[in-house]
Parts: structure tokens; sequence; C-alpha cells
């Protein structure tokens, strides 16, 4: 987690509140977002010899 991101979160107590807090700051709720992110999604591939953690990390 980057500084910026605990200090968002600092004050809360639950991780149900930390995961809320994160989603409303940072998930993108505009339809454009939304698209970019489909098409990026949709256009990955995993090479054999990849690493399945990492691969999804790296999105």
């Amino acid at each position: 987690m980057e500084d910026t991101q605990k200090q968002t979160v600092r004050t809360l107590t639950t991780a149900r509140e930390i995961w809320t807090r994160l989603m409303e700051t940072y998930e993108h709720k505009d339809v454009a977002s939304q698209i970019i992110n489909l098409k990026n999604l949709v256009n990955m591939t995993m090479s054999n010899d990849q690493d399945t953690p990492k691969f999804v990390e790296s999105w």
C-alpha cells in the first residue's frame, strides 16, 4: 500500500470500512474508464513461461 492510500484509511478500523473507502476514492465509475479497462482486460495474454500471480498483479 502506498503512503497516500494509507493516509486515506488510517483512521478506519475494519476491513470493510477500508475497502469501501478505497473503492469510493479510487474506483473509476465513468463509462469511458470502464470501456478502457474492459478492452485492456480482453486484450491481455499470458505467455507460457509467465507466473500467474505476477500476470494478474501486472494488470
